[in-house]
């Protein structure tokens, strides 16, 4: 989960894994905050699976309740 306090625009959010880059492009007005959701699966012989989840909005916010903030995004 990624909370990302944004600046006007468009941004392009990428975050890599296991040698693959995994991309999202967002839009957002100047101080709007938005969630991002990141899924996957390692196995113990090596294999993974990651990916950008496609949860909606109202679904990342229960996701966030029940998560530990680690740290805060700002793109200003």
């Amino acid at each position: 989960m990624i909370r990302l306090r944004l600046k006007e625009g468009t941004h392009q959010i990428t975050f890599n894994v296991g040698g693959k880059t995994f991309d999202r492009t967002i839009s957002g007005t100047k101080g709007e905050v938005q969630l991002l959701g990141i899924t996957g699966t390692d196995w113990i012989w090596g294999n993974s699976s990651h990916w950008w989840t496609d949860d909606s909005v109202d679904q990342l916010k229960r996701r966030a309740l029940r998560s530990r903030l680690i740290k805060d995004i700002t793109l200003l």
